[in-house]
């Protein structure tokens, strides 16, 4: 969290009036770390609750925004542009509203003062000031849709006691109805409230462009109340319920694989972006506003088993999670006393991998030699190699000379896991070019990888579409009503109640 941090408390109930000063015209640059207390002591936060801050700025217009819940007692504001708009004194006021309730803890002070340096100055002006009137409207669906939820599952766990109880069954059957008819009656309540709800997603989505501190980064607190979602495949990810923002991550996992190598026949280690450069796309939209944004990426991401390098974003910075390192032209030498058993018709020599943290016996790809456990390389006469002592070991069968040996492995490769990852942030221009991945709505958005021979696993994280998740809420319910239904018909004809 870059910038200034001011922090002060607010009592519930009554005390000194706090006092936060910023300099105007400061944008995204300070924070107000505010906890709450009840007569000295800390005020939990309802674990539902969303807060939010009305700021009546000097020259009469209001900012109503959201907050940041950092912990059970204390939220963080982030000034954007329009609270610091105006210079002055401004009323501040938080509003709680948690499950059915709300409640405003005493207020605090903004003091605003003024710059000598305006140009291209924020106009002050009201932000978004409807969203007051609907937010109870809000969680009091939220609160009815829960409520409907715990209904259908009384109603169920009556209806299969009645099974087994035939007297009871008549009783348990008519409450179930009843119940059910409660729950009709609020689910009913809960769409009109959700009709309020869409009301004021539209006021957002109409408002957000013209507010100048609005971001799409994930750094900052545009994504604070968001509905996100994970996908994860192979090769691509396609998901139905995307809104049109940027993605939050997209992790693409490292893989390597080859054919047998031996020392007279060697293959190549091929790992994602092994070509040299991958694209990651991603694309989607409807027919009519179709949408297209790609990011080209000259990494190589290798992988054994489960230790993978990773490609990612880290508070912000995109780069690369490093779990493998290659290694070319290592300078071999043979042992000064004898490893293992010696044979006539092997050679074994050992390389300093100097400094580097790999843990010993650490499972390792070779351009050379196929897997092989450590003991039969010491004690059999077989090719291989493995990790020991901060070195490399191998053995070729069937040459008796270091010069026979160094022309058969000079040119090999080795990939070897390492005991502490390292972090490899990416250039600036690629650093912009994944901030624009964008996922569109539609039926589907998709983000893949091109221009690598081997196929990465990846994941998603990404914005979800609020009118997706309730209309898919809703057909959940809609599916637990019939399936109530069909219980409570059951148990009438069991038990003659048609």
């Amino acid at each position: 969290m870059q910038g200034v941090t001011s922090e002060i408390k607010l009592d519930m109930t009554a005390g000194a009036l706090p006092v936060v000063r910023a300099k105007q015209h400061d944008t995204n640059s300070r924070w107000v770390r505010i906890t709450l207390m009840d007569k000295g002591a800390p005020w939990v936060i309802p674990f539902d609750a969303e807060v939010y801050v009305y700021i009546k700025k000097p020259d009469g217009t209001v900012v109503f925004d959201y907050c940041t819940l950092e912990s059970q007692n204390t939220v963080l504001y982030l000034l954007t542009g329009q609270p610091l708009a105006a210079a002055g004194q401004a009323d501040c006021e938080l509003y709680i509203v948690a499950g059915g309730f709300d409640i405003r803890p005493q207020l605090f002070r903004l003091v605003v003062d003024p710059t000598i340096y305006d140009e291209n100055a924020i106009v002050s002006t009201s932000e978004f000031g409807a969203l007051q009137s609907r937010l109870m409207e809000i969680q009091a669906a939220m609160a009815e849709a829960r409520s409907v939820t715990a209904d259908m599952q009384d109603t169920i766990a009556a209806a299969q006691a009645g099974i087994n109880y035939t007297y009871e069954a008549a009783g348990a059957a008519t409450k179930a109805a009843d119940s059910l008819q409660v729950a009709v009656d609020a689910a009913e309540q809960a769409q009109i409230s959700q009709a309020a709800a869409e009301a004021v997603r539209a006021y957002v989505e109409k408002e957000k462009d013209s507010f100048t501190g609005y971001s799409k980064r994930e750094t900052d607190t545009a994504y604070a109340n968001a509905i996100t979602g994970t996908a994860s495949g192979t090769g691509s990810v396609s998901v139905p319920d995307a809104w049109g923002v940027p993605v939050k991550d997209i992790a693409v996992g490292g893989k390597s694989v080859q054919g047998i190598p031996a020392p007279d026949y060697p293959q190549e280690i091929r790992s994602v972006g092994g070509g040299g450069m991958m694209e990651i796309v991603s694309a989607g939209g409807t027919e009519s506003l179709p949408g297209l944004s790609r990011a080209r990426v000259p990494a190589v991401l290798r992988g054994i088993d489960d230790v993978r390098d990773r490609l990612g974003c880290r508070d912000g910075v995109w780069g690369i999670e490093r779990n493998l390192t290659s290694m070319r032209g290592l300078k071999w030498s043979e042992p000064g006393t004898p490893l293992g058993t010696e044979y006539k018709d092997s050679f074994f020599a050992v390389a300093e991998l100097w400094g580097m943290p790999i843990n010993n016996y650490t499972n390792l790809l070779s351009s050379v030699f196929a897997e092989v456990t450590s003991d039969r390389i010491l004690d059999e006469n077989v090719n291989g190699c493995y990790v020991y002592d901060g070195t490399i070991r191998a053995r070729i069968v069937g040459i008796s000379t270091y010069d026979q040996f160094y022309e058969a492995i000079n040119d090999a490769e080795f990939v070897i896991p390492l005991t502490t990852p390292t972090w490899e942030p990416l250039p600036d221009y690629i650093q912009t070019q994944l901030n624009s991945l964008t996922m569109y709505r539609g039926d589907t958005s998709c983000v893949y990888v091109t221009g690598s021979d081997v196929v990465p696993d990846m994941t998603v994280e990404y914005v979800r579409d609020t009118n997706r998740v309730v209309e898919q809420l809703q057909l959940d319910m809609a599916e637990r009503e019939i399936n109530i239904l069909a219980v409570i018909g059951q148990l009438k004809t069991a038990n003659n109640l048609l």
